[in-house]
């Protein structure tokens, strides 16, 4: 019985050590070269990421840059998950650190976060490519953010977007009824919907861009599921507008 105490002592310590140590790699910044997004001329898009746990809030900070890595013009993102709500902030240029007060400092959307984001952040996806290259502290944050996101389950967006969102001309989520019809598909809804206590939210019509690219690429649906022949053809004549 002792030795099987000082073994579990010693794991326990390990693995607060181990998790600690991710704690603190998140909350430095990873860049990676985004395998989604590219500029209207097909070139990389890069983005710097940190994860911050504060005031038991996670409050993940990007920088984003469509002028090559060594650019100087880097736009400035926040994500804000705070009791099952989530908030999207673009921000004047800055560094990858939060306060407060740059809510008040929030300017227009230079796109709908809703297209890509239909349930708070997402999974965190480098260029293939660019991934090998990653340094293995990075790869390890990279991993940690992800599991960190993946175990959020279903978010509502925050009441802070029902309000401002009428006075945008770009807003967090288009509210047009076409743009809004949810993609009723059974392959997809096991995960994508709003009842499900692990559910990611459904998937709508602003989202095919996404839904397309997640297919294409083979990361959807995750491994282990399949797409039946009937629900393929109903999600292209969805991604078609049919």
């Amino acid at each position: 019985m002792k030795i099987i105490s000082i073994a579990v002592i010693s794991f326990t310590f390990i693995a607060g050590i181990a998790l600690a140590y991710l704690q603190f790699l998140m909350s430095q910044f990873i860049t990676i070269e985004s395998w989604e997004s590219k500029t209207v001329d097909g070139t990389p898009v890069y983005n710097k990421i940190r994860y911050i746990r504060s005031n038991k809030k996670d409050i993940w900070m990007m920088n984003q840059s469509h002028k090559g890595l060594h650019s100087t013009q880097w736009d400035r993102l926040a994500i804000i998950v705070n009791a099952g709500k989530v908030s999207f902030y673009q921000l004047p240029s800055g560094d990858l650190d939060w306060d407060d007060q740059l809510k008040n400092q929030a300017i227009e959307n230079s796109v709908s976060c809703y297209l890509c984001h239909s349930n708070g952040p997402r999974v965190i996806r480098p260029e293939p490519n660019s991934l090998k290259q990653m340094p293995l502290k990075n790869k390890l944050a990279l991993y940690a953010m992800n599991m960190r996101i993946k175990a959020y389950g279903q978010l509502q967006e925050s009441d802070y977007h029902k309000v401002t969102d009428r006075n945008l001309k770009t807003p967090f989520r288009y509210q047009g009824k076409k743009d809004n019809e949810v993609l009723q598909v059974q392959s997809c809804a096991r995960c994508h919907n709003e009842t499900s206590l692990f559910g990611r939210g459904n998937l709508t019509r602003q989202n095919i861009v996404t839904i397309d690219f997640m297919l294409k690429n083979k990361l959807m649906p995750p491994r282990g599921f399949q797409i039946s022949n009937d629900d393929q053809k109903k999600i292209t004549e969805f991604i078609n507008g049919f």
